[in-house]
């Protein structure tokens, strides 16, 4: 089956890739917890605390919107972690792509939101800490279709 929206025949397209900022103001207390991905009302949880490729890329494949992914996790310190996401593939059958939800391989960066209700460092000390969390594109032009 070929891809929707796609050509077969189209040769070095890019994958979909996106990064994510994840910042306390607060550095009195280091990030804890976890950090929830939603897309399409699936909403994957990276841990924050003992963070790796690896469980990043696990945490996001075990979404039914998301296929196979690439994770580049970053520790720039214990208040601030960056992470970048290789989308390699899509489901061929994810429940939301209908008349209002769908992405072609491509979703817009305004279709990812954060999850920070599991995020240790907000309840830590509540009065005193503001959490960033930005999404951002990477890769979004000459995308292979899903």
């Amino acid at each position: 089956m070929c891809p929707k929206g796609d050509d077969p025949w189209t040769t070095e397209q890019n994958n979909r890739a996106i990064g994510l900022i994840v910042k306390s103001t607060n550095t009195s207390v280091p990030l804890d917890g976890f950090i929830g991905i939603k897309l399409y009302g699936s909403t994957s949880y990276i841990p924050l605390s003992s963070p790796s490729n690896t469980k990043c890329q696990e945490s996001l494949q075990n979404s039914t919107q998301i296929g196979t992914v690439e994770c580049n996790y970053t520790v720039i310190s214990s208040f601030e972690h960056i992470i970048g996401i290789i989308f390699t593939s899509w489901p061929t059958y994810n429940l939301p792509d209908n008349n209002i939800f769908t992405n072609n391989g491509n979703p817009d960066i305004t279709d990812f939101f954060c999850d920070i209700s599991l995020i240790n460092t907000i309840h830590a000390n509540k009065h005193n800490s503001t959490l960033i969390c930005h999404f951002y594109n990477i890769q979004t032009h000459n995308i292979k279709g899903k």
